[in-house]
């Protein structure tokens, strides 16, 4: 297609040339420019996922900040009933940082509504400017000089330096401990009672990495202090003895490689080698002193009582059995078996004994529990014994009713139909500002 052709089909279209370069120029030029937002379209940060008190979608800030910024306004809010919210913003949608900062103010209510005893901390990065915008309540205590001198103390000077993190934290936690002051404590003070509930904060990826990390060390420590334990425990021990005691820990030892993620599986694996060794080292003869030999599961069984053989067959124990060449003395090691299916009968000691009936004997109503018989039997000798329990009572339909309905009223009676807390369409106790605080740039 020619230039004359193309310039044509534009102009079919009823633009020319001309306008349709300046379009794709201003296309290309927003492209890159996130939408304004307005700040009656900001939504409450306290009913969003990602945060209680800061609104920061760009996240600017790191979790550490974040949780250490929700602390001090937490804290703030409990002791002095004020009220501090955050908001980093990407641009300030063509206002004045201070028009911009009182329609936020006013659309998220921050303050209580007797006191007006709000704060709120706007920040723009882009636009290198900052403001403190302060509930009509609190200017006696945050004059304009005030939050012009809080600003000029910690946010300027750091967010010159790039530091978001630190100058949000460092410019709130001020604000926090002004409003704790002994002097203006009273003057802030709401008469409202402060029922927003605080959700459980979730877990930052910073703190999750240092759980993990502490999981791990302690871990580690334990499994190899369990293993010095053993070793110093079983000196000296007979091959029996130090079998077991390596064998009753092996499962703690597996608990320990799995929580210290793989660092203590070379003492785990170690644990169950020395249990193995243990159980395999020749046995000495009590009788005669010679060494005795293991015999295999095929021979051993000859040497096995019914009730043995029978144990072995259930897999409740199994039998380790010695024999001395010399003088023939027979000697058994008994390793029971972890299972909760059988357990040991009271008349022949046979670990054959399981749960056969289980039963109900009374009924149980909303006023008197019931009573239940549980029968066990041996499957070896034939042995059973009856064990009675009780059975909770049933529960009331009409209590769990009248329960739920208070629960009902109780949601009910919160001020407006808003989250728990207060305020019409916010968390926040509904508070207002006329204007004051400061701005400042960097």
């Amino acid at each position: 297609m020619t230039q004359e052709r193309f310039n044509q089909a534009l102009r079919d279209f009823g633009c020319s040339p001309q306008s349709w370069l300046m379009m794709l120029v201003m296309l290309i030029a927003g492209s890159g420019m996130l939408p304004a937002q307005p700040p009656a379209s900001i939504p409450d940060p306290w009913i969003m996922d990602n945060g209680d008190y800061v609104y920061d979608p760009g996240h600017l800030l790191s979790d550490d900040t974040l949780e250490g910024v929700d602390k001090l306004i937490d804290k703030a809010r409990k002791t002095t009933t004020c009220e501090i919210a955050v908001a980093i913003v990407d641009n300030l949608a063509g206002l004045t940082i201070e028009d911009y900062s009182y329609q936020l103010f006013k659309h998220w209510g921050v303050g209580k509504d007797d006191k007006d005893n709000g704060i709120l901390l706007v920040v723009c990065p882009k636009e290198k400017t900052a403001r403190i915008e302060v509930g009509s309540g609190a200017e006696g205590v945050f004059t304009d000089i005030a939050c012009a001198k809080l600003l000029r103390r910690r946010m300027i000077p750091l967010m010159k330096e790039g530091n978001i993190n630190q100058a949000v934290y460092g410019t709130v936690n001020d604000i926090e401990r002004t409003m704790r002051s002994q002097t203006f404590g009273n003057e802030l003070r709401s008469a409202n009672e402060d029922t927003t509930m605080r959700r459980i904060r979730t877990i930052s990826p910073s703190a999750f990495r240092r759980f993990m990390k502490y999981m791990v060390i302690c871990a580690f420590l334990f499994t190899l202090l369990l293993f010095i334990t053993d070793l110093f425990t079983t000196r000296g021990k007979r091959n029996y003895r130090r079998a077991m005691t390596w064998r009753n820990h092996l499962s703690t030892y597996v608990w320990g490689g799995v929580l210290s993620l793989g660092t203590a599986l070379p003492i785990t694996l170690l644990a169950w080698l020395l249990y193995k060794r243990a159980r395999n080292i020749p046995e000495i003869c009590d009788t005669c002193g010679a060494t005795m030999e293991k015999l295999s599961e095929e021979e051993d069984n000859k040497y096995l009582s019914a009730s043995q053989d029978f144990e072995e067959k259930l897999g409740t124990v199994d039998y380790d059995v010695w024999k001395c060449p010399d003088c023939g003395t027979i000697e058994y090691f008994p390793y029971v078996e972890r299972q909760l299916k059988y357990q040991e009968c009271p008349k022949c000691h046979t670990v054959a004994m399981n749960l056969g009936m289980d039963k109900v004997i009374e009924e149980p109503t909303t006023k008197h529990p019931g009573r239940g018989m549980k029968i066990y039997t041996c499957q070896f000798c034939g042995n059973f014994h009856r064990e009675e329990y009780d059975i909770p009572r049933k529960e009331d339909p009409s209590a769990a009713i009248a329960v739920a309905a208070a629960l009902g009223a109780m949601a009910a009676g919160g001020r407006g139909a808003g989250p728990i807390g207060g305020g019409d369409s916010h968390s926040f106790g509904g508070g207002r500002s006329s204007g004051g605080g400061a701005s400042s740039r960097w």
